[in-house]
C-alpha cells in the first residue's frame, strides 16, 4: 500500500538524515512516488514528520520492558484519575526520551508556523491522540463516576495542554506530578463541568 511505503520511507529519511535535514523531496524518491501524491494525505513536511512521530510512539511502546508495558494498559475504567495519571505518565516517560521529546518540540514548532499544519495538528493528530484518552471519560460516565453532561472535550484540552506547557519548558521529571494532574482533572469531572451552548445574540427589535 503507497500510504503505508511512504510512511516507511519516511521514517528510514528521518533515521539517516535526522529531523533538521528531513526533506519532502527525499521522501517521494525513496518511496518511488511523486510529491503531489504525499502532499494528498500530508499538507507539510511537518506534518508527515508528525506522523513518523506517532509510528515512533507505538514503537517505544512496543519495545518498553515490562515495568513500563503497566503503564501502557488500556485505561482500566475503575478510577478517572488513576487512568488518566497512567497516560500522563506514559507519555510524558516516552517525551523524556531524547529522539521523541525533542522530535516532537520541533514539529510542533514548524507547525505552529503555518495555517495548514495547525490544521492538520488541530483537527487531525490531537483528536486521533485524545481519543484513548477519552475512553477513560466514557468509561467514568458509563460507571456513574462523573456527570453524563461532563465536557470532556473541554478536560481533555486542559490535561493536553499542561502536558505540552510541561514538554516546552523541559519539566518532565517529575514522576509523581501525573498523580496530582489526574486527581485534580478527575475532580473537576466529578464536581460537574457541562458543555454549553452559546446563546444567540438578541436581534434588536424597533416597535
Amino acid at each position: 500500500m503507497l500510504h503505508q511505503a511512504i510512511i516507511a520511507a519516511a521514517t528510514e529519511v528521518l533515521a539517516k538524515e535526522g529531523p533538521t535535514r528531513f526533506t519532502i523531496e527525499a521522501v517521494a524518491k525513496l518511496a518511488g512516488c511523486g510529491k503531489p501524491t504525499i502532499y494528498r494525505w500530508w499538507p507539510s513536511r511537518p506534518a508527515l514528520l508528525l506522523e513518523v512521530y506517532e509510528g515512533m510512539m507505538k514503537t517505544a511502546i512496543r519495545d518498553n520492558d515490562q515495568a513500563v508495558k503497566h503503564e501502557l494498559l488500556p485505561p482500566g475504567g475503575v478510577d478517572l484519575a488513576k487512568d488518566l495519571a497512567g497516560m500522563v505518565r506514559q507519555v510524558w516517560r516516552l517525551w523524556r526520551q531524547d529522539s521523541m521529546g525533542s522530535l516532537y518540540r520541533l514539529i510542533l514548532s514548524e507547525l505552529m508556523l503555518e495555517k495548514e499544519g495547525a490544521r492538520y495538528l488541530r483537527e487531525v493528530f490531537i483528536p486521533r491522540r485524545q481519543a484513548f484518552t477519552a475512553i477513560a471519560f466514557q468509561k467514568a460516565k458509563d460507571r456513574g463516576e462523573i456527570p453524563q453532561e461532563t465536557d470532556i472535550k473541554l478536560l481533555m484540552d486542559l490535561l493536553y495542554g499542561y502536558s505540552l506547557f510541561r514538554l516546552i519548558t523541559g519539566q518532565l521529571d517529575d514522576d509523581q506530578l501525573p498523580d496530582r494532574i489526574g486527581d485534580t482533572i478527575a475532580g473537576i469531572a466529578r464536581s460537574g463541568i457541562s458543555s454549553f451552548a452559546r446563546p444567540e445574540k438578541r436581534r434588536n427589535v424597533r416597535t
